[in-house]
């Protein structure tokens, strides 16, 4: 049974669904610092991790529906609200982009305030795992502590890369840009062309026009502040709007 002995011999499927779930989680954030791909990839994992937490949690007869329904709220909270589109233009769209920004940064605070105010208990847990006498419940409370933190460091990531546009290009821009891309801010110490798309992170871009060329199908083009014309396909605009 989920939540009894030790977590070495605990091979309930709630248990291995809890740990498959937070080994996702963990892998999403390390994804989520791929360029682009990693935009797309990290969040539908961290779904699919809550959607394996919350069976786990439902099989475990430990776990009251109040738990059920809280770890459930937490963990989409942490992931989904990095999929609601933030783009377009008008007062709904502005609320809207407000809104997941308030949301986003409310649900990332909770999440670093929790890993912070948990660091000691993570490293006694920790300590008993090495030393094999992590009890099952111990176990669950620990993998709960490591999805908690991979949550928060893909919510800090596209917090940094909103701050970014907002602040402009600036020491603060900057910094936030780093924390966006820390890939491609190396990257731009000895490429010329990582140096110009990490320089275009702290730049909004804005859209500029459509056009339809006889042959070649309908083409979206984007202007940034320095009137550079750039083509981006239909999924790019896509991936552009939701981080405006």
């Amino acid at each position: 049974m989920a939540g009894k002995g030790n977590a070495a011999n605990d091979t309930s499927m709630a248990h291995n669904l809890r740990s498959a779930g937070t080994l996702t989680d963990i892998a999403s954030a390390g994804v989520s610092f791929v360029p682009v791909v990693g935009n797309v990839v990290a969040p539908i994992m961290g779904l699919g991790a809550t959607g394996m937490h919350m069976v786990a949690d439902m099989l475990d007869p430990t776990v009251t529906r109040n738990e059920v329904a809280t770890n459930l709220a937490v963990n989409l909270g942490l992931t989904a609200l990095m999929l609601i589109p933030g783009g377009g233009a008008g007062k709904v769209a502005k609320a809207v982009k407000l809104g997941k920004g308030a949301l986003q940064t409310a649900m990332v605070g909770y999440g670093a305030f929790n890993a912070a105010n948990n660091f000691d208990r993570i490293k006694e847990l920790r300590q008993k795992e090495e030393a094999g006498t992590l009890s099952a419940e111990e176990r669950k409370e620990l993998d709960y502590m490591y999805s908690m933190a991979a949550g928060t460091v893909v919510g800090v990531k596209g917090l940094a890369g909103q701050g970014a546009k907002a602040l402009g290009n600036n020491f603060f821009g900057n910094a936030a840009a780093l924390a966006s891309d820390p890939l491609l801010a190396v990257k731009s110490l000895y490429s010329k062309n990582a140096r110009k798309s990490f320089t275009n992170l702290t730049k909004p871009l804005t859209a500029a026009n459509t056009e339809v060329t006889k042959g070649e199908g309908k083409k979206t083009y984007w202007i940034n502040p320095d009137g550079e014309q750039i083509e981006i396909t239909a999924s790019q605009k896509k991936n552009m709007l939701n981080t405006l």
